[in-house]
């Protein structure tokens, strides 16, 4: 008498873990999109500058690297934690963003310079990314504690963060065409009998000028994409 032994079938697939869920379906306290944005535009911005200084003067490269490298390396790092972290995270995200406006002091005199797009686009990108980055930690953190958590941005912030990128597109949008129509060229008569003087890569040409008497002129011809905030 033989007996038969029915095997059980087995599964090779594995159960999902809740660590290995999707990131973007991970529930984060409300505005903390709103936080990241700005810490992040704040970044793009100053890379964007970091970018355009590097091409128009290479000399210049380091020096820009070591000024801006820093501020994009630490707000793009508090984004990175905010998005991935806890109440600490969004925290530091907000110290951050506060920081930022401090260190980035030349971002009012950029502000003041609508007719010149890459200055005006310096200062309003900062602005807007500082806001965004501190309003949005501020809102965050409330959040958290008041467990209002969301595992997609809700409508609120996907308004705000639209509002923002229209407001900014609008703004560098106007700041260009003033660029491009708004600029004057200087009077031929107070440049007859003046010394020119050329400002390209930052720097002015000649360096050393030499003038006589009271009535002396210096007529600048700037070559540069930036006018005020950043240059000479």
């Amino acid at each position: 008498m033989s007996s038969h032994t029915r095997s059980q079938p087995t599964h090779t697939g594995r159960v999902r873990t809740p660590s290995e869920d999707s990131e973007s379906k991970r529930e984060r306290p409300v505005y903390t999109r709103v936080q990241v944005f700005g810490l992040l535009l704040i970044s793009g911005t100053v890379l964007a500058v970091t970018t355009v200084i590097t091409v128009m003067a290479p000399a210049l490269a380091g020096e820009a690297l070591a000024f801006f490298g820093p501020v994009a390396a630490v707000t793009l790092l508090a984004a990175w934690l905010a998005w991935r972290y806890g109440t600490w995270a969004r925290a530091a995200g907000l110290v951050v963003g506060v920081a930022a406006a401090a260190l980035l002091s030349w971002t009012a005199e950029a502000l003041a310079a609508p007719d010149s797009v890459a200055d005006f686009a310096l200062g309003v990108g900062v602005a807007a990314g500082v806001l965004l980055a501190t309003g949005g930690g501020i809102a965050a953190l409330l959040s958290g504690r008041r467990d209002r958590l969301a595992a997609a941005a809700t409508r609120a912030e996907r308004r705000i963060v639209r509002a923002v990128a229209a407001v900014l597109g609008m703004a560098q949008a106007t700041s260009a065409v003033w660029t491009l129509f708004g600029r004057e060229s200087g009077d031929p008569a107070v440049a007859e009998g003046a010394t020119p003087v050329e400002m390209a890569g930052f720097q002015f040409h000649p360096e050393k000028i030499h003038v006589d008497g009271p009535d002396a002129r210096l007529v600048v011809h700037n070559t540069d994409a930036f006018l005020r905030a950043v240059g000479a």
